[in-house]
């Protein structure tokens, strides 16, 4: 919000927990409704059938993708930048990472952010392609709306202990901010 905010952008955000229906996941990926968290159940996922995915992918997952596709419409010639957080812990290992700038077949706009961040911000550990990678079975808004679309795009994490409260979420997205001016007209102008 605040780096919508920052560049007088469109935003579209999510509402609900990826724990309902991950939205950032293809239909038949094995986490679209998680039955398990970090080693933790998730109740209301623990008997859920096919067509109860069905409906929250209905209800949930395709508005969502509808009002993001409908956004970039709007605005061709848009950046898509998608944020994201993640746990510093995660199934028992420690992921030194502060942020992660995600790509896969177009990383321009991540190594872009990545070199701005090493260059600028040396005691911050950023790195592409971490604590993830993006892949067709696990995600689906940079593939499906950044990739088939030929946009800029790039996926932002954020380990989510440093965006825990208003101020350190602020402070993110003025370095947020400041990586991505630098680095979309870096881009615009190659």
């Amino acid at each position: 919000r605040r780096l919508a905010k920052i560049f007088t952008a469109s935003l579209v955000v999510q509402r609900y927990s990826r724990l309902v229906i991950d939205c950032n996941r293809p239909r038949n990926a094995p986490d679209l409704a998680p039955a398990t968290a970090d080693g933790t159940q998730v109740g209301f996922n623990q008997d859920i059938d096919t067509d109860g995915i069905e409906a929250r992918w209905r209800a949930i997952h395709q508005p969502f993708h509808a009002a993001l596709a409908r956004t970039l419409d709007q605005h061709p010639g848009a950046a898509l930048v998608t944020i994201h957080s993640f746990t510093p812990r995660l199934n028992g290992f420690d992921r030194p990472w502060h942020v992660g700038f995600l790509g896969r077949r177009d990383l321009c706009l991540a190594h872009r952010l990545n070199d701005h961040f090493s260059a600028n911000h040396p005691g911050t550990v950023s790195a592409i392609n971490q604590p993830y990678r993006i892949e067709d079975r696990s995600d689906y808004t940079i593939p499906v709306h950044g990739e088939r679309r030929g946009v800029a795009h790039v996926l932002v994490e954020i380990r989510n202990n440093l965006i825990s409260d208003t101020q350190s979420a602020a402070d993110w997205a003025g370095l947020l901010a400041e990586g991505l001016r630098r680095s979309i007209d870096a881009q615009i102008t190659v």
